[in-house]
């Protein structure tokens, strides 16, 4: 009978970088699912309250406001209010844990929606999908 725990050992150093990987990968895709809910909905939030807001006085700095009192870390690429209409495009970056493998450190995720007003109907579209880099 032959002893086999060398070859143990051999197929166990070449499955662990695989499984710590792929244990990495999920780490990640969880984390930016997660923060990307969390920008829409602060989006949201901002949008149903600066278009029922939206003739009054500061409109946009009280919009910034309200993002930044959910989130200091957001980036706020861009709120641009039109007559019956606001856009707002969010931006967070966060580390990311597999992608340090492959020399990147961290994702830019991106939420990017416009609401408007119909009917006395607040309605809220996304109009870009997930945008990293």
């Amino acid at each position: 009978m032959m002893n086999n725990k060398g070859q143990t050992l051999i197929i166990f150093v070449f499955i662990l970088p695989v499984i710590l990987g792929f244990s990495c990968l999920v780490i990640d895709v969880a984390v930016l699912f997660n923060t990307k809910a969390s920008l829409d909905n602060i989006n949201e939030i901002a949008l149903e309250y600066g278009v029922s807001n939206i003739s009054s006085i500061n409109i946009k700095d009280k919009v910034e406001k309200i993002i930044l009192e959910n989130d200091s870390d957001i980036v706020i690429e861009n709120i641009e209010i039109k007559q019956e209409e606001i856009i707002i495009s969010l931006r967070k970056k966060i580390d990311s844990f597999f992608g340090n493998i492959f020399d990147f450190d961290f994702y830019n995720v991106k939420s990017f929606y416009k609401a408007k007003i119909i009917d006395d109907e607040i309605i809220i579209d996304e109009v870009k999908r997930w945008i990293y880099g």
